[in-house]
């Protein structure tokens, strides 16, 4: 059978030898060395494992420096073939070197003997121009105390559709590519590492991998610079992931992802962790709605939610994080996409003691867009802007939620670089809050100067305490009930704001009323349309122009009123100190008033050019 097949290859041979000039399956089943200068093509079809001595190995050399070289086939095409460098319990090594203008692999290659005591190799392909990988299989098995490399070198290298193993706990693994490689391509190619390392070396390359799982190994991107580095599932355990950035629509279970960082006085780059519990990354993309990161405490300098870049694409996008320790985000975002859509960006953090983001960018999309961060625990946000006002249909949404935990935003105040009149959560947009305690900073909730521009904080799913340092708002809505304010900044015009929310028993410090220049078109207006049991102030100036109207809380206390050509409408009121200056209530000029039910001046009531007007007074 043997001489048959010998001859019906030599007839296919004199045949097509312009296609194919020499079948060197032989050649490398018997890890034969030999120099062949000819354009031709050179393949081994499918030749399981080869020659390998008992205890010695070989070395050999098959060069083809004008041809072209096809593993697994005998044509550029992808098939389930298989070369396999070792056998049976045999422990010698080989090293084998390839060189061909051009190199394709397909099939499965691999190394080490079956009994996992030795048989290693070290196999290198390198093409002058260009190397390719399609359906190809390269396994790396353990090999006794040897470490085993394949090395798969070109000027130009394009891998898809592959998978790389690699079962090698005393070292070795795979290197991809060298310092003359000038572009690599990776695609829908999955790794899989149980201990050695894969190094991705290019002067320029695209990554888009399917799966990557390790366990007690590297895999090492420092030198691969990438434009494109995607993955769709990476699972890393007592392991390093070195790299720049990672575009990730995927899981991060139990490892660390180690960037690449220049330091200062050329300190190099950034050593590995430790103990692989930790998860550092510079940044990462978010493109699916399914991707999980599992570490002990995560950080991470910019996690980018990337929205569809057409009226077809996915409108969820979501990370969800299991974090044992804390969770640090420098900047959380949903980058502008031209052509794009509204979309939801969620990141839910689970079991976290503490979840810290210095800031929130929230970009807006014809159809509106949606930040939700929902944790278990504690929640801190440094600084929230929104990029852009809303507009009708095409509302921004911040929403934070803790099940178990306070919420803290110390700034949602300015407009960043692109201020057109709104400021804060700006004009059609919302942040909400969800938790056991709120304690916010500076919020500013400033719509644009005329009706229909409303901006909302929304603060109806906090249970315990509500307290704001600083709360500024213009023709915008505050829904919160048993809150307490430091400061309560009303600005001017022509519209009004409203806490359109029961208020509960709610407390403000200092209420200030911007001073406007008309009753009607320029005056700071704020209403308390939903009601409420107690309303109590320490200090209200109701400046010129100015709407304190109140009339539907049961109880106002205040203690001391500055009031000049302004309107305040209580039901019941107790006032410590009320400042009224001139023209202040008198009902002849129509310039301000003090109307209430029943109105009580505990210590001093200073009237001048005023009157009482309705209901009762008592001094």
């Amino acid at each position: 059978m043997r001489v048959k097949a010998y001859i019906l290859s030599g007839i296919l041979l004199s045949v097509s030898h312009c296609v194919y000039a020499g079948d060197i399956q032989g050649d490398i089943y018997n890890l034969n060395s030999k120099n062949d200068s000819s354009s031709d093509t050179f393949y081994s079809n499918n030749m399981g494992t080869t020659y390998t001595g008992l205890a010695w190995g070989r070395d050999f050399t098959q060069s083809y420096e004008n041809g072209t070289l096809i593993i697994g086939n005998t044509s550029k095409s992808p098939t389930s073939n298989g070369h396999w460098f070792g056998r049976g319990g045999d422990v010698g090594f080989i090293n084998g070197t390839f060189n061909a203008k051009e190199v394709y692999i397909t099939g499965t290659l691999g190394s080490g003997n079956a009994a996992r005591t030795g048989g290693g190799a070290n196999l290198t392909f390198n093409a002058s121009n260009n190397l390719t990988l399609d359906g190809a299989n390269i396994s790396v098995n353990r090999a006794g105390t040897q470490n085993s490399t394949t090395a798969l070198n070109g000027k130009e290298i394009d891998i898809k559709n592959s998978q790389f193993n690699i079962e090698n706990i005393n070292g070795g693994g795979i290197n991809i590519g060298n310092e003359k490689t000038e572009n690599l391509t990776i695609d829908n190619t999955n790794i899989s590492m149980s201990g050695g390392q894969i190094n991705i070396t290019a002067k320029n390359s695209k990554l888009n991998f399917g799966s990557v799982n390790i366990t007690n190994g590297t895999l090492d991107l420092t030198k691969a610079n990438y434009t494109e580095l995607t993955t769709h599932s990476l699972n890393i355990t007592n392991s390093s992931f070195r790299s720049n950035e990672l575009n990730m629509s995927g899981d991060i279970v139990n490892g660390r992802f180690t960037p690449t960082q220049t330091l200062a006085h050329g300190a190099g780059f950034r050593q590995s962790l430790g103990n692989g519990g930790d998860f550092t990354a510079d940044s990462i993309t978010i493109d699916d709605g399914s991707s999980t990161l599992n570490a002990t405490n995560a950080t991470i300098k910019e996690l980018n939610f990337k929205g569809p870049s057409t009226i077809f694409g996915s409108t969820q996008k979501k990370l969800t994080a299991t974090i044992s320790g804390k969770l640090n985000i420098t900047t959380l975002t949903n980058p502008y996409q031209p052509f794009g859509k509204g979309f939801a960006a969620e990141l839910e953090v689970k079991q976290a003691s503490e979840v810290n983001i210095d800031n929130i960018h929230h970009q807006n999309y014809t159809g509106g867009s949606w930040i939700h961060v929902n944790v278990d625990n504690k929640l801190v946000v440094g600084n929230i802007q929104f990029a852009t006002d809303g507009i009708l249909g095409s509302q921004g949404h911040v929403e934070l939620k803790s099940s178990n935990g306070d919420v803290i935003v110390k700034n949602a105040a300015g407009c960043g670089n692109a201020c057109t009149g709104g400021l804060g959560i700006r004009p059609l947009n919302f942040l909400k809050i969800s938790g056991k305690n709120f304690y916010g900073g500076n919020i500013e909730a400033i719509g644009l100067p005329t009706a229909g521009s409303n901006s909302t904080l929304d603060l109806t799913g906090v249970s315990g305490t509500k307290f704001i340092d600083t709360f500024s708002i213009r023709t915008g809505t505050l829904q919160a009930k048993d809150f307490h304010v430091n400061n309560f900044i009303v600005y001017k015009s022509n519209s009004y704001s409203v806490v359109d929310q029961n208020i509960g028993k709610s407390f403000i410090n200092y209420l200030s009323m911007e001073i406007g220049t008309s009753d009607f078109a320029d005056g700071a207006d704020i209403r308390f349309n939903g009601g409420g049991e107690i309303l109590n102030f320490n200090f209200i100036d109701a400046r010129p122009t100015s709407f304190v109207r109140m009339g539907e809380i049961k109880h106002v206390n205040v203690n001391e009123m500055k009031i000049k050509e302004a309107e305040v409408n209580i039901k019941n009121g107790i006032f410590n100190t009320i400042v009224s200056q001139k023209g202040q209530t008198a009902i002849t000029n129509g310039a301000s008033k003090i109307t209430a039910n029943a109105l009580n001046v505990n210590e001093l009531l200073h009237l001048k050019d005023s009157s009482k007007h309705s209901g009762v007074m008592k001094i």
